[in-house]
Protein backbone atom coordinates (compact mmCIF):
# COMPACT_ATOMS: atom_id res chain seq x y z
CA UNK A 1 0.00 0.00 0.00
CA UNK A 2 1.40 3.52 -1.21
CA UNK A 3 0.87 6.26 1.36
CA UNK A 4 0.89 9.59 -0.48
CA UNK A 5 0.37 13.00 1.70
CA UNK A 6 -0.46 16.65 -0.11
CA UNK A 7 -0.40 19.74 1.26
CA UNK A 8 -4.02 21.51 -0.20
CA UNK A 9 -4.62 24.87 0.73
CA UNK A 10 -7.88 26.92 -0.26
CA UNK A 11 -6.45 30.30 1.15
CA UNK A 12 -3.20 32.14 2.84
CA UNK A 13 -4.00 30.07 6.02
CA UNK A 14 -2.08 26.46 5.79
CA UNK A 15 -4.25 23.59 6.43
CA UNK A 16 -3.09 20.23 7.88
CA UNK A 17 -2.38 17.98 4.65
CA UNK A 18 -4.82 15.58 3.31
CA UNK A 19 -3.49 11.95 3.28
CA UNK A 20 -4.28 10.00 0.79
CA UNK A 21 -3.55 6.20 1.24
CA UNK A 22 -3.33 3.64 -1.75
CA UNK A 23 -5.62 5.13 -4.56
CA UNK A 24 -8.81 6.00 -2.94
CA UNK A 25 -8.47 5.88 0.85
CA UNK A 26 -8.60 9.57 2.49
CA UNK A 27 -8.22 10.56 5.93
CA UNK A 28 -10.39 13.73 6.88
CA UNK A 29 -11.01 15.16 9.99
CA UNK A 30 -15.15 14.20 11.22
CA UNK A 31 -17.02 17.24 12.67
CA UNK A 32 -18.78 15.76 15.64
CA UNK A 33 -22.72 16.39 16.32
CA UNK A 34 -23.33 18.19 18.89
CA UNK A 35 -24.73 15.60 20.94
CA UNK A 36 -21.66 13.69 20.78
CA UNK A 37 -19.17 16.61 21.22
CA UNK A 38 -21.24 17.08 24.60
CA UNK A 39 -20.94 13.58 25.70
CA UNK A 40 -16.89 13.94 24.93
CA UNK A 41 -16.34 17.04 26.56
CA UNK A 42 -19.02 15.47 30.00
CA UNK A 43 -16.48 12.30 29.55
CA UNK A 44 -13.41 14.93 30.01
CA UNK A 45 -14.77 16.82 33.26
CA UNK A 46 -15.76 13.30 34.77
CA UNK A 47 -13.09 11.09 34.23
CA UNK A 48 -9.84 13.76 32.73
CA UNK A 49 -9.70 11.67 29.72
CA UNK A 50 -8.56 14.04 26.73
CA UNK A 51 -11.08 15.18 24.12
CA UNK A 52 -11.37 14.24 20.70
CA UNK A 53 -13.90 16.46 18.91
CA UNK A 54 -12.41 15.98 15.55
CA UNK A 55 -11.23 12.25 15.30
CA UNK A 56 -9.85 11.08 11.90
CA UNK A 57 -11.83 9.22 9.69
CA UNK A 58 -11.29 7.24 6.04
CA UNK A 59 -13.52 7.75 3.32
CA UNK A 60 -12.93 5.63 0.25
CA UNK A 61 -13.59 8.13 -2.35
CA UNK A 62 -14.57 6.06 -4.87
CA UNK A 63 -17.99 5.67 -3.26
CA UNK A 64 -18.86 9.45 -2.89
CA UNK A 65 -21.52 10.39 -5.12
CA UNK A 66 -20.90 14.19 -4.24
CA UNK A 67 -19.64 17.13 -2.08
CA UNK A 68 -20.41 20.04 -0.58
CA UNK A 69 -19.67 23.34 1.13
CA UNK A 70 -20.70 23.16 4.80
CA UNK A 71 -20.79 27.04 5.72
CA UNK A 72 -22.32 26.37 9.04
CA UNK A 73 -19.01 24.50 10.19
CA UNK A 74 -16.85 25.75 7.67
CA UNK A 75 -16.12 22.53 5.81
CA UNK A 76 -17.27 19.77 3.86
CA UNK A 77 -19.73 17.64 3.59
CA UNK A 78 -19.47 14.07 1.88
CA UNK A 79 -21.93 11.76 0.51
CA UNK A 80 -22.53 8.43 -1.06
CA UNK A 81 -25.96 6.43 -1.66
CA UNK A 82 -26.59 5.98 1.90
CA UNK A 83 -25.15 8.44 4.05
CA UNK A 84 -23.51 12.32 4.87
CA UNK A 85 -20.29 13.19 6.96
CA UNK A 86 -19.11 16.92 7.46
CA UNK A 87 -15.50 17.24 7.56
CA UNK A 88 -13.50 20.03 8.72
CA UNK A 89 -11.35 20.36 5.97
CA UNK A 90 -12.31 23.31 3.05
CA UNK A 91 -14.28 22.16 0.25
CA UNK A 92 -11.27 23.37 -2.07
CA UNK A 93 -9.24 20.87 -0.76
CA UNK A 94 -11.56 18.07 -0.41
CA UNK A 95 -12.75 18.42 -4.10
CA UNK A 96 -9.55 18.81 -5.43
CA UNK A 97 -8.34 15.85 -3.68
CA UNK A 98 -11.78 13.86 -5.18
CA UNK A 99 -11.13 14.90 -8.94
CA UNK A 100 -7.44 13.38 -8.17
CA UNK A 101 -8.93 10.00 -7.19
CA UNK A 102 -11.49 9.89 -9.87
CA UNK A 103 -8.68 10.75 -12.39
CA UNK A 104 -6.50 7.85 -10.65
CA UNK A 105 -9.87 5.29 -10.76
CA UNK A 106 -9.87 6.10 -14.83
CA UNK A 107 -6.23 5.29 -15.62
CA UNK A 108 -6.02 2.44 -13.19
Amino acid sequence: MTTTSRTLQASDIEQEPIEILGTSIVMLHKVLKEEDRLRAMHKQDKYGEPVNTEPCIAIDFTTVTSIQEDYKHNGTVIMDKKTAVIVKEPFEDVLDVWIDVQNRMQHT
